[in-house]
């Protein structure tokens, strides 16, 4: 019970985390590698910041300017960088690669490689079936179950969402019927970046952060979607809880589990290329459809 427990709470957060990198895929078509950046800047940017404001507003204002500083670097980055050259994957993965290292670099020199920790916002712990469970990954879960939903109800009861997915599905037929596709692009690009932040700052109060936590971050997202199957932006979901549950089961079970549960992972992720590529629950053939639209 043990393992299902902590299994879905923390399956619950890498689904969060998966569903930001599928819009970005899904939708753009393109891998952007500073997506890690996102997550490990929010965390950083949020405690830096928290001193220089005062009563009980500093982390929590800081958070919010650490959110709209990596909107802004996703804006800029796919406005000016990515979508002039978006036929160009190669160059796209290569840059955006040699930006996220710009990046950490960056975060090294001003704040140091120091690891930073985000206070709990629930502290204790509750018991559920017979299991003690911190209360911040319950409140974790809660805000990952609740981002799903919103971005749920954004791509199926919206204008602009309905206009995401048939982007993300049949782009063709987006040009066909007026959609600004551009337009689009950077909409998942802002969302993306938020989903990602957002999953960092809560993250980082129970695991703490450092200028290589982009590295983990996007190996995380990376391992979801393609589990999830490219192109299945809902696959994510029990992808990431499948990937929780996982990690789970080796660390409880293993010595040295804890060190052994994310390589266990990418083995699992090598077998699934090759054996199955479009994934667990993706599409068979998802790309060749795709390249017909």
């Amino acid at each position: 019970m043990d393992i299902i427990i902590n299994g879905i709470l923390l399956g619950t957060a890498f689904a969060l985390m998966g569903l930001g990198f599928a819009l970005l895929f899904g939708v753009g078509k393109v891998f952007d590698l500073a997506y890690g950046s996102y997550y490990s800047l929010v965390p950083y940017i949020a405690v830096g910041l928290s001193p220089y404001f005062y009563f009980n507003f500093g982390l929590g204002a800081s958070f919010i300017i650490g959110l709209l500083a990596v909107i802004v670097f996703a804006y800029c980055l796919h406005r000016f960088l990515i979508n002039p050259i978006r036929k160009k994957p190669m160059n796209i993965f290569i840059m955006t690669l040699a930006l996220a290292v710009v990046v950490q670099e960056l975060m090294i020199a001003i704040w140091g490689s120091t690891d930073v920790n985000i206070p709990v916002v629930w502290p204790g712990v509750t018991v559920i079936w017979g299991v003690m469970v911190l209360n911040q990954k319950i409140a974790i879960m809660i805000v990952a179950i609740a981002m799903i939903t919103l971005l749920w109800l954004f791509l199926t009861k919206t204008k602009t969402g309905v206009a995401v997915r048939i982007v993300a599905e049949r782009p063709a037929v987006a040009q066909i019927v007026g959609i600004n596709i551009n337009r689009i692009y950077l909409l998942t690009a802002i969302i993306g970046s938020l989903v990602s932040g957002i999953s960092g700052y809560f993250m980082c109060s129970i695991y703490s952060a450092n200028p290589l936590s982009w590295i983990e971050a996007l190996t995380t997202g990376f391992v979801v979607i393609i589990m999830a199957g490219l192109g299945n932006i809902w696959g994510v979901i029990p992808a990431g809880l499948l990937m929780g549950l996982i990690e789970t089961l080796i660390a409880f079970s293993f010595p040295q589990g804890a060190y052994m549960k994310r390589p266990a992972v990418l083995v699992i992720l090598i077998l699934l290329l090759i054996f199955r590529p479009h994934g667990l629950f993706g599409v068979k053939g998802w790309v060749e459809e795709e390249s017909k639209s």
